[in-house]
């Protein structure tokens, strides 16, 4: 494998020098901005025409494999560089060791190997809390994970934090109405930890709403912090699909430092590109479980898998 550094203040530069001097398979390792503003861009090539055998010949050039429909697919998808990197090198990776012909399959296994995935209803830990940007669709997406607990006959009891937005708590105390589950509404975070307890001597899924963020506003961020630290829970960013990719993996990044571990897209049905989604579940590591497809709270959560998401970039 051949690796090379190049430096340059613009990315688009970087990635010209990259194409002419390692050609279109080469893959980007990392990109990272340096003290000067400058970035430092790693690219790799696999050099399978130079690959010898211990007997000094030359071995056969056994790869066919070209990953030029799935760069396509995921340009398409505008991911971030990095992620885009991480992926079609995984890629090469499993078509070289598995001899994979269907870019399909390639791509699956791709996503199994680079993302988690988990169920919201593992009650192993019953407290689920939402938190996300102004908009992502928290409250939507509690109230639809509510309905599934219902629906699955788990007793289930919400907690609203949100002290901003009036009318969402009405709305969200109307919603619990109709699926007749507890609504509690917590205006002081040392009632909070108390109410939790309660809601779980009764073995209930407790579900928490919090209030949307700005998540580059450091302000924002405290006071979701000082929400996050009164008790340990399962915390699920919603994230709207459509958001770009870069500031998603930036925003992703800012709620998993206060301990976030799931990632719930939000508005999949209407996003033409989910670069967004793929690029924080690649570079962040965090866990996918459903995802929001529609307004309709009974049916409006769909099961996130590998297979899934190859379909909605390729097909």
């Amino acid at each position: 494998m051949k690796i090379k550094k190049f430096i340059a203040s613009d990315m688009s530069l970087l990635l010209n020098r990259v194409k002419e001097e390692l050609g279109e398979d080469a893959v980007i390792i990392s990109t990272s901005v340096l003290s000067d503003g400058k970035t430092e861009l790693i690219a790799a090539l696999d050099n399978f025409d130079d690959d010898f055998g211990d007997d000094g010949r030359q071995r056969e050039n056994t790869l066919s494999y070209n990953d030029a429909f799935l760069r396509e697919c995921l340009g398409y998808h505008q991911l971030t560089v990095q992620a885009q990197a991480v992926i079609l090198s995984t890629c090469r990776r499993i078509a070289a060791e598995r001899k994979y012909a269907a870019d399909g399959d390639i791509l699956t296994q791709a996503f199994e190997q680079l993302f988690h995935y988990g169920d919201f209803f593992d009650l192993s830990c019953p407290v689920k809390m939402f938190i996300g940007a102004h908009g992502s669709g928290k409250t939507t997406s509690l109230v639809k994970v509510a309905t599934m607990a219902r629906l699955r006959s788990i007793p289930v009891s919400i907690i609203s934090t949100d002290t901003v937005r009036a009318g969402a708590n009405s709305q969200l105390q109307a919603f619990a109405s109709v699926l007749e589950v507890e609504y509690s509404l917590i205006r002081n975070h040392d009632v909070l930890f108390d109410k939790i307890l309660a809601a779980q001597s009764d073995n209930r899924m407790v579900l928490i709403d919090t209030a949307g963020v700005n998540p580059f506003q450091s302000a924002d961020i405290e006071r979701l912090n000082a929400i996050c630290n009164v008790v340990s829970c399962d915390k699920i960013i919603t994230l709207d699909a459509g958001w770009n990719a870069e500031d998603a993996v930036e925003a992703v990044g800012v709620f998993a430092k206060l301990g976030a571990e799931w990632i719930l897209p939000t508005k999949m049905d209407i996003s033409r590109r989910i670069g967004a989604v793929l690029s924080t579940a690649a570079t962040c590591r965090l866990q996918l479980g459903y995802a929001g497809i529609g307004s309709n709270i009974a049916k409006g959560l769909a099961k996130v898998n590998s297979s899934a998401l190859t379909r909605l970039i390729t097909e």
